[in-house]
């Protein structure tokens, strides 16, 4: 009897280890295979297009997420408004892959600068990479990394900063247009190139974001057309 105890205490103990490694193993997959399932959602809602002149304003629910900041569609513009120290960032919600070419304008509203965007970011917070047009009081265009640092807060590392020719100005209109590849970054204002970057985009694997953002003032974005390109442009 007794020995028969023994075996059935040895039994059972074994059968509860096997529950907990059966338990561990089946949690496990599921987190992987969650994981691996948002990664080919992501990649299966990427878009090889997106094009908007801002005339709805239902679209900012439908496509675009809120980071920071105010931001409206009204009289075919969309309108961002950085509040306080903080920059304003809007998200739009569609992934892009591949080479891609970015094409805005843009006003600066209150203030001469920053009609800024922002490439290969994750869609939900600062992240990726800021192309500045028009920052440190409309004086340049640059090129940033954007994380947030060990108090929470917003912050950059600038890779590449030029000066412009002239000032943004004031209630002007300019047009944006980007051209980002895997490998390099060309960006042009009013059709003249006033930036050119390689190798900045190596670690952005699975950062497929884009969003507006400016700082410490408001702009008008009208016309956004964002298409893949098969080859450098």
């Amino acid at each position: 009897m007794q020995r028969d105890a023994i075996l059935t205490r040895l039994f059972s103990g074994q059968i509860q280890r096997w529950l907990v490694c059966l338990v561990g193993f089946t949690l496990v997959t599921i987190f992987y295979s969650c994981t691996l399932s948002d990664q080919q959602t992501a990649e299966d809602r990427a878009v090889d297009a997106y094009q908007t002149e801002f005339d709805n304003p239902a679209e900012l629910a439908e496509n675009w997420k809120l980071e920071t900041g105010e931001w409206k569609i009204e009289n075919g513009a969309l309108i961002g408004k950085a509040v306080g120290t903080e920059r304003g960032v809007l998200w739009l919600e569609k992934p892009l892959s591949g080479n891609i070419q970015v094409e805005y304008d843009a006003v600066p509203l209150d203030n001469g600068w920053d009609i800024n965007c922002i490439l290969a970011g994750n869609g939900h917070m600062w992240s990726g990479y800021e192309i500045m047009v028009g920052g440190y009081s409309g004086s340049k265009a640059g090129l940033a990394i954007c994380h947030i640092n060990q108090y929470g807060s917003a912050a950059k590392d600038d890779l590449e900063q030029l000066l412009l020719s002239e000032n943004l100005r004031k209630e002007q209109e300019y047009h944006v247009r980007i051209v980002r590849t895997l490998d390099s970054i060309k960006v042009w204002l009013d059709d003249k190139l006033i930036l050119t970057d390689t190798g900045v985009f190596e670690h952005a694997t699975n950062k497929q974001f884009f969003a507006f953002t400016t700082w410490d003032n408001r702009v008008a974005y009208k016309n956004l057309k964002i298409q893949k390109i098969e080859s450098k442009k």
